[in-house]
């Protein structure tokens, strides 16, 4: 299978007065949450048991918020 990885950002400015501002961000990475395997580390020896095994996967969708304060 192909690797699918859709990574996604929002990003928003408040500013409170003159000097300061907010910056808040939200980050999702593998947004669509589509599995991505790993393949086996024999995956190139035809002669192993393993070859062709899928032997885990990457991680889900992760997210992660953010809030910057400039003055």
């Amino acid at each position: 299978p192909g690797l699918n990885n859709w990574d996604f950002a929002l990003s928003k400015m408040t500013h409170v007065n003159e000097r300061v501002s907010l910056e808040f961000r939200a980050e999702f990475f593998n947004l669509v949450n589509h599995a991505m395997f790993n393949m086996s580390t024999s995956s190139g020896n035809f002669a192993s048991s393993r070859f062709g095994r899928v032997s885990g996967a990457q991680a889900g969708r992760i997210g992660q918020f953010g809030l910057k304060v400039s003055f």
